[in-house]
């Protein structure tokens, strides 16, 4: 099977804060290579495909060194720079609709948009759904994509009109005790 890849679009909110936070000890304190800061401080290109495994060194540098290793600070950064930064890049998909159309725009866009093998699925159902979302090598970020996704999701929510927003992810409480390929994640507003 061929490597996983990613959208550059994915990347950008964690190369702005690795740029921005030079304070940091990347290197020595992070996975993160020197070909990777060269790259990062290069530039990172939305419509560019990247190595799934630069994806999982830097979100896992920025949520130990900036987001202090807990799903608080991974939530916040969901919420912010990365709905901000998708939301700017994929507007016509991620604004202006109503939350079950937006659900759907991001599970049709996972494959082929976001990642080269992942998949997504949303079912809706009322006020909410079901996002069923499959990676054949692994959860990227493991530690730190559920909370991040919580907030990206709660965030376009609240952009396109539902309030009190309500998510809840089945394998959570598995993210520290196994590999994952699979989250459901249960969407609820009103």
């Amino acid at each position: 099977m061929p490597e996983e890849k990613v959208k550059g679009a994915l990347l950008i909110s964690l190369a702005r804060v690795i740029r921005s936070r030079n304070d940091l000890d990347w290197l020595g304190k992070t996975d993160l290579t020197e070909e990777d800061l060269k790259l990062i401080n290069k530039g990172i290109l939305a419509s560019i495909w990247y190595n799934c495994e630069l994806m999982n060194r830097m979100g896992i540098a920025v949520w130990k060194l900036v987001g202090n290793s807990t799903p608080e600070g991974a939530f916040i950064f969901g919420y912010g720079a990365v709905a901000e930064d998708l939301m700017k890049i994929y507007a016509s998909k991620f604004t202006k609709g109503v939350p079950e159309k937006i659900l759907a725009r991001f599970a049709s866009m996972y494959h082929g948009t976001f990642y080269t093998q992942a998949q997504s699925e949303f079912q809706p159902f009322g006020k909410g759904g079901v996002d069923k979302i499959f990676h054949p090598e692994g959860i990227p970020v493991q530690p730190c994509y559920i909370p991040l996704l919580k907030g990206f999701f709660t965030k376009v929510i609240e952009e396109n009109g539902g309030k009190n927003v309500r998510i809840k992810c089945e394998e959570e409480n598995l993210v520290d005790k196994q590999k994952l390929d699979s989250l459901t994640f249960e969407i609820s507003w009103e």
